[in-house]
């Protein structure tokens, strides 16, 4: 997979070009939700900044971040999801615990998978706090800043 315009910092950070570590999602930014549109082979992940009055003292930190973003996945071959753990609110579903790249060949479900940030092979498996989690086989994946979950 190719990652177009931003790479993975962490587990949780995506940075651009001069923007180190520049979105946080599992601290700042709340998933929204996912979109796939099977005959396009395109799946989108929005992100939401809660209002920055929200992180109290630590609002000045927050307050010049773009209030959205979406991740946008292209020439998918293939999308997965598992269930949330049922005894864990839905609420956390909205947390991202980690992204982890996993190389071509290679199966998450052996245990293999990796937490590799900046590979342009594999797919990708997005867990959240809840134990759900979102898997991508794509060619591509691009950062689309300031556009609003709902704007479809």
């Amino acid at each position: 997979m190719r990652l177009t315009n931003f790479t993975f910092d962490s587990s949780v950070e995506i940075g651009t070009d001069g923007r180190h570590r520049y979105l946080d999602m599992h601290n700042i930014y709340a998933w929204q939700g996912v979109f796939y549109f099977s005959d396009q082979r395109r799946v989108r992940m929005s992100w939401l900044l809660p209002p920055v009055s929200s992180f109290g003292p630590h609002a000045k930190y927050v307050q010049d971040l773009p209030g959205g973003f979406v991740l946008e996945f292209r020439g998918v071959s293939r999308f997965a999801a598992t269930p949330h753990d049922p005894e864990l609110p839905y609420t956390e579903d909205t947390c991202l615990d980690g992204a982890t790249f996993t190389p071509e060949g290679e199966h998450s479900d052996s245990g293999t998978g990796r937490k590799v940030f900046r590979v342009d092979v594999g797919y990708i498996t997005f867990t959240f706090r809840s134990g759900f989690c979102i898997t991508i086989w794509a060619e591509e994946a691009e950062l689309i800043l300031d556009r609003m979950p709902n704007t479809y």
